[in-house]
Formats: structure tokens, C-alpha cells, sequence
């Protein structure tokens, strides 16, 4: 026996449906949906940071080939770290011509990927010629360098000699 339902058991049924319909979907569909959004946002975020480190990373990388192409063609190039067999070699074959001769080394300064080797040199030459081309050797050796403080002093009793006292400051670069 079938029993026919009135209007209202049939709206309440029909009611019910549609609530049981609205809640399966609302937990099956729409909510992994929204859940999914929320992540490929957070994927999104985390991509648009990335792209902007890498925008400003290529920005410097751009701006130091730009800087490289500048450069003259026989400029010199930076050695690597701890190129110090190499410095004592040059120091000692230019210094030959000097009376005497004292280094003394001081610490080593890193900055990002250059490193900075700061020996003080103070050495005696025969003549005020021989010793600028001491420091002119000096200077255009093989090894990067900076020339600073300088100090010329003349030997006393006429004999001629030069005293000089300066600080070469050598850059190298550390590779990782």
C-alpha cells in the first residue's frame, strides 16, 4: 500500500531534498574548491616574491655586465682568494732593486665576493728614481692593487738614499 503524502509532507520533503543537496554540495564541491583557490593564491604570492627577487637579481647581474663591457680590454682580472704564493713572488722580483725592504701583512677584509689583502711596505732605494720605479712597477704589476699613503723621505748626509713608507691594499675575489 502506498499512502499518498499531502502538500505539506511534500514540501517538507522537498525541503529536506534540497537541504541534503545544498549541504552534500557544499561539502564536496564548494568547499574543496575554495580550498583550492586559497592554496593557488598562496602558490601565487609565493611566485610573485620569487619573481621579484629574480627581477632584482637580474637588475645587478645586467648593470655588472654593462659595468664589465665598459672596461678596457686589457684591464686586469681579479685572482682568486689566497693568491699569496703569487704576491710574494711579484713583491719580492720588484723589490730586488730596493736596498732594503720590510711587509708587514695585516688582516684580510671581505666585502660580498671580493676580498681585500692590506700589506704595509716601507723599503729603501739608492736614488728618488729608483724608487718611483719601484712604486711604478708596483703599480702595474700583475696582482690588482691600490696604492695609498705615501710617504717619501729622503736619507740624510746627502748620501742620496730615499726612505718610502706606503700601504698596498690587493683585491682578489673569493669564489663559492
Amino acid at each position: 500500500m502506498r499512502k499518498e503524502l499531502t502538500a505539506k509532507e511534500t514540501v517538507i520533503l522537498t525541503v529536506l531534498i534540497v537541504l541534503i543537496i545544498g549541504l552534500v554540495y557544499y561539502q564536496f564541491v564548494l568547499t574543496p574548491i575554495n580550498t583550492q583557490i586559497a592554496d593557488f593564491d598562496s602558490m601565487s604570492d609565493t611566485e610573485e616574491s620569487a619573481i621579484i627577487a629574480n627581477s632584482a637579481r637580474l637588475a645587478q647581474k645586467k648593470k655588472m655586465e654593462n659595468y664589465l663591457a665598459a672596461l678596457p680590454d686589457d684591464a686586469r682580472s681579479l685572482p682568486e682568494y689566497d693568491n699569496s704564493i703569487s704576491l710574494m713572488l711579484e713583491l719580492h722580483t720588484i723589490l730586488s732593486d730596493a736596498t732594503d725592504y720590510s711587509l708587514n701583512f695585516s688582516g684580510i677584509k671581505n666585502e660580498d665576493y671580493i676580498v681585500m689583502r692590506t700589506v704595509g711596505l716601507t723599503f729603501t732605494a739608492e736614488s728618488y728614481m729608483s724608487a718611483r720605479r719601484i712604486i711604478d712597477d708596483l703599480s702595474s704589476g700583475e696582482n690588482v692593487m691600490r696604492i695609498s699613503d705615501v710617504t717619501i723621505t729622503l736619507g740624510g748626509a746627502g748620501n742620496g738614499t730615499v726612505h718610502v713608507s706606503l700601504l698596498l691594499t690587493y683585491y682578489e675575489t673569493m669564489i663559492e
